[in-house]
């Protein structure tokens, strides 16, 4: 049913709508690590709100690495943004993990550490003219994300790549 949902408002949304999904490396000294993540943007002109999530291993203190992030976008040209805001990570030590992966994929076992802060980054996002009617994108992102608790790494930078495709009415 939420499916269906989903397609259909992603079907002909009123305002552009892009999808991205990457792969990247992280560092959140000592630690680091890989992840995939994946962002639904609403456009409007130069401006968008971006909502995403993210799922990765570090490699200190052996943990699972999940965060939700809204984040605002501008676009400062066709090609390149800079973008900021709220981030909430999920860190997972290894063995809860591997007992309770299902809670733990979704941020609900016992032994989680929940760590809200705040970030920002830059992205290219190249057009590839020539393929899907010039709906389908290239995509290199670098961020960083500050916590303000000691549950972990103070900074986290990490850098995306991927590809972004453009739903419904076209970017402008």
């Amino acid at each position: 049913m939420i499916l269906t949902l989903i397609t259909a408002a992603l079907a002909s949304p009123p305002t552009p709508v892009t999808l991205t999904g990457q792969l990247g490396a992280a560092a959140g000294p000592p630690s680091l690590g890989g992840s995939a993540s994946g962002d639904l943007a609403v456009n409007f002109g130069r401006a968008a709100v971006s909502v995403g999530a993210r799922e990765g291993y570090m490699t200190e203190a052996s943990r699972s690495l999940g965060s939700v992030e809204v984040q605002g976008r501008y676009y400062a040209s066709d090609l390149f943004y800079v973008q900021g805001g709220f981030y909430h990570f999920h860190e997972t030590p290894a063995d809860v993990l591997a007992e309770y992966p299902v809670l733990a994929t979704i941020g609900s076992a016992p032994g989680i550490i929940h760590r809200s802060g705040l970030g920002g980054g830059i992205g290219l996002d190249y057009t590839l003219d020539d393929v899907v009617d010039g709906r389908l994108g290239a995509v290199a992102e670098l961020t960083a994300a500050v916590f303000p608790d000691a549950g972990g790494p103070t900074v986290y930078v990490i850098a995306d790549f991927g590809f972004s495709v453009d739903v419904g009415k076209r970017r402008e």
